[in-house]
């Protein structure tokens, strides 16, 4: 059971480091998309949006409503 924490571990924080993808992060634990989904939401704030970003889109949607 700790090799498998242990691996866990190691793809959340590979995947908050940018160093896999969600993609890749499934593929190494054996999970299928929504179990990875799952999973990541449990770990990782998957939105990690910056302030700056955030104003940009509603800056876009705001443009594209008119």
């Amino acid at each position: 059971m700790l090799a498998v924490e242990a691996l866990e571990a190691l793809a959340v924080e590979a995947y908050r480091s940018r160093t896999m993808t969600q993609f890749e992060v499934g593929k190494l634990l054996g999970l299928s998309r929504i179990q990875t989904e799952d999973f990541l939401a449990r770990h990782v704030d998957l939105y990690d949006y910056a302030t700056a970003e955030l104003e940009a889109e509603a800056d876009l949607l705001h443009r594209l409503h008119r």
